[in-house]
């Protein structure tokens, strides 16, 4: 009851921090350029979507897939403030939708899932999305509806909700190949399924609007490599850049998490792979903390597809062979949460401390995973 009322306290202060700090319907937030590139459909003019900006201008150019203009135009369509209101929404019904399906995954009691609930609402990703007016919470639900199905054997809608993370490329990795290496040709092909018919739906819009976003996505790299602070992102990347590079790419910069992004990557893999009976709740974890560290950037808000990971840490602790393993995994965790908060409310500055902790708790739990099996487990469900 103690942590419930300390979480509660907390997410209450930041939502009424939000309320009050927010000027949505004049600053200019991610979800205006959401907006922005919705009411350009309307007029006819999707190539202008692309077209970068000026320096001082944000965002500096519009990268979502060109499939993601759809429901953008939507939101045009319906207008602020109604607009913005149905994304804020549409994230709380999700993270509902994702509690409800991790309690079956997980097995969890009601109680329990409440207290993930609270401690969702109570992080910085959480207010900072709602803040700009991000769809964080559309990824993280298509992660876990993904992993839910491969779990009940429906692998064909596994691939079709994995499918739709492309909209995020920088998302849909991990579980993919982690299908691949399990010879999950089922989930493979829902994915194929969805990415045809993802590019399907922009015949209309022309096909030389891929050029466009590719283009765009170039604009952006540069962008994030020259001017976007880096206390913003939760990369190992970043984590190196801002600490050895002094915000710059050096070559020491590249090599390190070009090396440190591939013994994970190689690791998880090689578990994967040895262990093709892997719970799924654990393979869930392992392809969101891969995802978060070794992507080359990823903003704060984005952090919230480690929701499931921190679930099946803190319910699954009869599923972890070594103590020691899930204690740094918790520790890791809170120390990521408590880096967001510095990082984001604080200092607005300094280096992304969130990208190491989630690469000692991705490390954790490949250690755990690489003991030879066991004919038991710890006996406790839940810490």
């Amino acid at each position: 009851w103690t942590v419930a009322i300390a979480l509660l306290g907390v997410a209450v202060f930041f939502h009424l921090v939000w309320l009050q700090a927010i000027d949505v319907w004049r600053v200019d937030r991610d979800w205006r350029g959401f907006f922005r590139a919705g009411e350009l459909l309307l007029a006819g003019d999707p190539a202008a979507i692309y077209a970068p900006r000026g320096e001082g201008e944000y965002p500096a150019a519009f990268v979502y897939p060109p499939p993601m203009l759809w429901p953008f135009m939507l939101l045009a369509w319906v207008g602020p403030p109604t607009g913005y209101g149905l994304i804020t929404a549409t994230s709380v019904g999700l993270l509902a939708v994702v509690l409800r399906l991790l309690r079956d995954l997980l097995h969890a009691p009601r109680g329990a899932l409440a207290l993930v609930a609270l401690a969702t609402v109570a992080t910085a990703p959480w207010t900072t999305m709602l803040f700009v007016g991000q769809l964080s919470m559309v990824a993280t639900a298509l992660f876990v509806m993904g992993f839910v199905a491969w779990a009940r054997g429906a692998e064909v809608l596994a691939g079709i909700a994995f499918g739709a993370l492309l909209c995020k490329p920088t998302l849909a990795f991990a579980a993919p190949l982690f299908a691949l290496l399990l010879g999950r040709w089922r989930i493979l092909a829902g994915m194929a399924i969805v990415a045809i018919i993802l590019a399907l739906s922009t015949v209309p819009l022309g096909l030389d609007l891929w050029s466009h976003w590719l283009e765009a996505t170039g604009h952006l790299s540069a962008r994030l490599r020259d001017h976007t602070l880096l206390w913003k992102h939760t990369t190992l990347y970043a984590f190196w850049r801002a600490t050895l590079g002094h915000g710059q790419e050096t070559t020491l910069v590249r090599a390190l998490w070009l090396v440190g992004s591939a013994s994970l990557a190689l690791g998880a893999c090689a578990i994967v792979v040895r262990r093709p009976t892997l719970p799924i709740p654990r393979l869930m974890t392992v392809a969101a903390l891969l995802t978060v560290t070794v992507t080359p950037y990823l903003f704060y808000y984005d952090q919230l597809l480690l929701l499931p990971a921190g679930a099946a840490w803190y319910l699954g602790r009869g599923q972890y062979r070594l103590t020691a393993a899930w204690y740094i995994a918790g520790l890791a965790l809170a120390a990521s949460c408590l880096a967001q908060y510095a990082s984001v409310y604080i200092w607005q500055s300094g280096p992304p401390l969130a990208g190491v902790c989630n690469t000692v708790w991705l490390t954790a739990e490949l250690w755990d995973l690489y003991e030879p099996p066991q004919d038991h487990v710890l006996g406790r469900e839940g810490p």
